[in-house]
């Protein structure tokens, strides 16, 4: 049996008009950071240096920002940062799915609640120790961290109890953090200078 728990559908795509966690991770994931807005409330680009609309109003055209431009052709820029924006996608949540699954999975109430949330900084930690030894980072490791990441968790829904799913829940800990923290570095390591914030 496979059991997931969704704290919540995206309902509206727009973020203006709603404040739900689900939306603003669904904006910021599609268009948020294509655009931004000014003291005054007025659209301003952010990661577009041109922009414009086709004659019959139906194609909008976006031309990136050098930075941009060059993490898109860049493996070692690109890809941890869409892994840390797909998986942050969905660990970001895990203290909601975490009470979900307490609450309605396992019926083990708060102190089930309290029990998985420590389990998952056990794992953290761990990860933690493991990433400080860790003297460079490669993106072949991080597409490691990665895969192993979604294994466990896929793995983690079909645990047919929670003593099971708490056995999944520290690798968990070890692998998000060790994913977040590999990507974090290995972006500005592969920037050059001059592009790096």
């Amino acid at each position: 049996t496979l059991k997931a728990v969704m704290h919540s559908d995206v309902k509206i795509l727009d973020p203006i008009w709603t404040t739900a966690n689900m939306t603003s991770y669904h904006a910021a994931m599609v268009y948020d950071t294509l655009f931004g807005v000014d003291d005054k409330f007025e659209a301003k680009p952010q990661m577009v240096s041109k922009w414009g609309l086709s004659d019959d109003r139906k194609t909008y055209s976006f031309e990136l920002r050098d930075g941009l431009r060059y993490a898109v052709n860049h493996p070692d820029i690109l890809w941890p940062t869409v892994l840390a924006g797909v998986f942050g996608m969905f660990t970001s949540n895990l203290s909601v799915t975490l009470a979900a699954y307490a609450r309605s999975v396992f019926r083990s109430g708060p102190g089930g609640y309290g029990l998985l949330r420590a389990i998952v900084a056990v794992g953290s930690v761990a990860g933690a120790l493991v990433c400080a030894r860790r003297s460079r980072t490669r993106l072949r490791t991080l597409i490691g961290f990665g895969a192993v990441l979604a294994v466990i968790e896929m793995l983690s829904a079909a645990a047919p109890g929670q003593v099971t799913y708490c056995v999944f829940l520290l690798p968990i800990g070890a692998c998000t953090l060790l994913l977040l923290t590999t990507a974090n570095s290995t972006v500005p390591l592969a920037a050059p200078a001059a592009l790096r914030g």
